[in-house]
């Protein structure tokens, strides 16, 4: 058996900016990665039971992006969100940097209490640039989070056991799910590649 957590996103890619603009107070991501990994340490268990804290997700945003973004998420107000847009905080470079920090304090704490850590950057993101590939980049601008479906495709690739315990159709399922997602936002100015050449191509040729 297996238990996976996904923890940090929010605290990265929104809380920094809240506790920085709102609050005037810099956030301590190390010692929220720290206690992540506690929490996941101590929990009762079967000791054949192996824990996965899986890591932050880069930042999809452009930078002129990010501002509108925190605003659209009730994060910052309007005015707040325009500082941002001014700032290096705002840079890909620096928020990129971020989560990279945030997932070595994740990846060292679990080593040190004997727990699994994955994270799928590394294939989601021009390795020059850091630029995350359209494929998983959602059709809305201001989206902090990535297209599960693609994304989760990734994720059947990896770990083996995720895939032996999916239905057979799983994988080709993915593409109908995508687009009824897709189908809410009709708004969108753009449309996501995986709607042109399918889920799988966009991953595997992306």
């Amino acid at each position: 058996e297996r238990l996976v957590f996904v923890f940090g996103s929010v605290d990265v890619h929104l809380s920094f900016y809240y506790m920085k603009y709102v609050k005037g107070e810099d956030i301590d991501l190390e010692a929220i990665a720290e206690r992540y990994v506690d929490f996941v340490a101590d929990l009762p268990s079967d000791p054949t039971v192996i824990k996965t804290v899986v890591g932050v997700y880069f930042s999809p945003l452009e930078d002129a992006d990010v501002g509108p973004s925190l605003h659209s998420y009730g994060s910052l107000t309007e005015e707040q969100a325009a500082q941002v847009s001014e700032s290096d905080d705002a840079k890909l470079k620096n928020r990129q940097e971020r989560v990279m920090f945030f997932n070595r304090i994740l990846k060292k704490r679990c080593e040190e209490k004997n727990i699994e850590y994955c994270d799928i950057n590394e294939e989601m993101t021009d390795p020059e640039t850091l630029v995350i590939k359209e494929s998983f980049k959602d059709v809305s601008n201001h989206n902090i989070h990535l297209v599960w479906e693609t994304t989760l495709l990734l994720w059947l690739d990896k770990w083996m056991w995720l895939r032996a315990m999916a239905p057979p159709d799983f994988a080709s399922g993915l593409q109908s799910t995508l687009e009824d997602y897709l189908s809410t936002k009709p708004w969108a100015e753009k449309t996501h590649v995986a709607q042109t050449v399918g889920v799988d191509e966009a991953v595997h040729n992306a």
